[in-house]
């Protein structure tokens, strides 16, 4: 979604817009707008609203029954799924790519019917966990775990939530 700007003079208030992976900055007020870039990484001085909702997308990792490796790209939207139900490893190493310094992400991680370890690790090194101690993931076929992420620039801390699951 190109960022538009409002050129009739009337205001400068910027809200955002949301496409399937991009985030584009529109001028209200007026029905004429003059194209400003086609990027979908703007810097905004001061602050704007956020009216309604933001709804990044939202894309599935599916880790089948050999692979003992994944990549959850967050290009692809701060949030992510991480699907184990057809791995038969006892563990799988996920690279998390494309972590922004001043971002949060969260991914879902969801058991199949062998429990599955997983281990994640970016280009910022293996994810930080309250007290150093690594989680212990749910177990059960079909039970989701959330991964809650926040990157500083230097480091990735996680704090996971378990076993969700239907009642």
């Amino acid at each position: 979604m190109p960022l538009v700007a409002n050129t009739s003079g009337t205001g400068s208030y910027f809200y955002p817009t949301m496409g399937r992976a991009n985030i584009g900055i529109v001028a209200v007020g007026d029905s004429r707008y003059t194209l400003l870039s086609s990027s979908i990484e703007q810097a905004v001085t001061g602050s704007f609203a956020v009216v309604g909702q933001i709804c990044p997308s939202f894309s599935t990792v599916v880790v089948s029954a050999s692979q003992t490796a994944a990549t959850i790209n967050f290009n692809n939207g701060n949030f992510q799924e991480l699907s184990l139900t057809g791995s038969n490893q006892a563990s799988v190493i996920v690279t998390l790519s494309n972590i922004r310094a001043g971002s949060s992400y969260s991914v879902a991680v969801v058991q199949g019917a062998t429990p599955t370890v997983p281990a994640f690790s970016s280009s910022l090194g293996a994810v930080i966990y309250s007290s150093g101690t690594l989680p212990t993931w749910s177990t059960a076929n079909s039970e989701r775990d959330l991964l809650s992420l926040m990157c500083d620039g230097v480091r990735i801390y996680g704090v996971v939530s378990t076993q969700f699951r239907n009642p």
